[in-house]
């Protein structure tokens, strides 16, 4: 392969057992529940819908089966959104968990600009901006935005995202390095 050659594209990459692993650490295996923002979540990091589970909703128990399918339809739809906004930018593996991961986790409109970056190829800037995506909207008792005295909606910042952020971040850049010396070879 010549330096000026990129590796080939591959459309139908999925997820790794171990993206997989990683991607359910993240999310946890719960049956309904509030997640960090307040918002009502299922199985493995599944929306149900925006605010505060109902009580009817959080007695609710989920099968095993039924939580591993939720999971799986839902990493089909960050998998298929990595594909379709990537298709200029070979991945590695790893990338493409990293990527897939991101994408679970803040939906597919909310990746569209990390991904228009790496579909650029500006794998510096998608890890790096990234890296912004670790903070929550605290909910009130209602459901609605908590607001600070001046009226801003008051974002909260996350260990375990920032953690999440930086693991995926280093994933991108990490796989970077190995397409580029895998093109000059």
């Amino acid at each position: 392969m010549t330096h000026k050659e990129k590796p080939p594209i591959v459309a139908a990459q999925r997820l790794s057992p171990v993206g997989r692993a990683s991607l359910q650490r993240h999310e946890g295996i719960k049956d309904y529940y509030n997640d960090l923002a307040g918002n009502c979540t299922k199985g493995i990091g599944v929306l149900v819908h925006y605010g505060h589970c109902t009580a009817g909703e959080l007695k609710q128990k989920i099968s095993d089966e039924e939580k591993i399918k939720s999971f799986s339809l839902s990493v089909d739809v960050a998998e298929r959104a990595v594909r379709q906004q990537t298709k200029n930018q070979p991945l590695t593996q790893e990338q493409f968990d990293a990527l897939v991961s991101f994408t679970y986790n803040v939906g597919a409109y909310g990746a569209k600009q990390i991904l228009a970056n790496v579909n650029s190829g500006k794998i510096r800037t998608a890890a790096s901006e990234m890296q912004r995506y670790n903070k929550y909207t605290p909910l009130d008792e209602r459901g609605k935005p908590l607001r600070a005295k001046d009226g801003a909606i008051i974002k909260k910042v996350s260990r375990g995202l920032t953690n999440r952020r930086m693991e995926e971040a280093r994933a991108l850049l990490k796989g970077s390095e190995k397409l580029n010396a895998a093109i000059v070879e």
